[in-house]
């Protein structure tokens, strides 16, 4: 019996557009969460399965994963992406000279390279004349991703930009999910 693990504990979300997972539950860890066009592999973990009986659940990693590089080869699970144009969440973190417009200029970046803007939370950081985004974003691939970071680096008033992987807010938390509204 396959399927998600939705919600399960330590999975993001549904692993769309990988290529061998049929016939196993699977989920994407909180470790690494690869982005479509990124090299990935499954790992075999056991899980929770149906009426409570454990089973085989496949864990997608990025292949550079630290988590995933202490398991044992006779737990991999070769997989691949599929092509999709449908977009993946992923979260980026901007930190800029605070100025008016400079959030209008990396918006109309996201437009230009059709990437589609979920969220932003932008807090200026008083007396220091710089400024904070966490943006949520929808992107087709890794390359895409890395296109658009690049292009915001090219704005003058933009000192770094980074892609941020965030663990899962502990049970007792009262923070919101990655990509939502909230500025971890």
């Amino acid at each position: 019996v396959g399927g998600v693990l939705p919600g399960g504990p330590g999975y993001v979300e549904e692993c769309q557009h990988v290529k061998g997972l049929d016939g196993y539950a699977h989920g994407f860890p909180w470790c690494c969460r690869p982005l479509p066009g990124e090299p990935i592999m499954g790992v075999m973990r056991l899980g929770p399965g149906v009426n409570g009986e454990r089973q085989g659940v496949v864990q997608v990693h990025h292949q550079n994963c630290a988590k995933a590089k202490e398991t044992v080869v006779e737990d991999l699970v070769p997989l691949r992406w599929e092509r999709t144009t449908q977009p993946t969440q992923v979260d980026i973190v901007v930190e800029c000279i605070d100025r008016i417009g400079i959030m209008r200029d990396i918006i109309a970046l996201f437009s230009d390279h059709h990437v589609s803007l979920n969220s932003a939370v932008c807090i200026v950081h008083k007396g220091t004349n710089t400024a904070s985004a966490r943006l949520s974003v929808g992107i087709t691939d890794v390359t895409q991703l890395n296109q658009i970071i690049d292009r915001i680096r090219t704005l003058g008033d933009v000192f770094d930009v980074r892609r941020v992987v965030t663990n899962p807010p502990s049970p007792s938390s009262s923070l919101p999910p990655p990509s939502s509204a909230g500025f971890v």
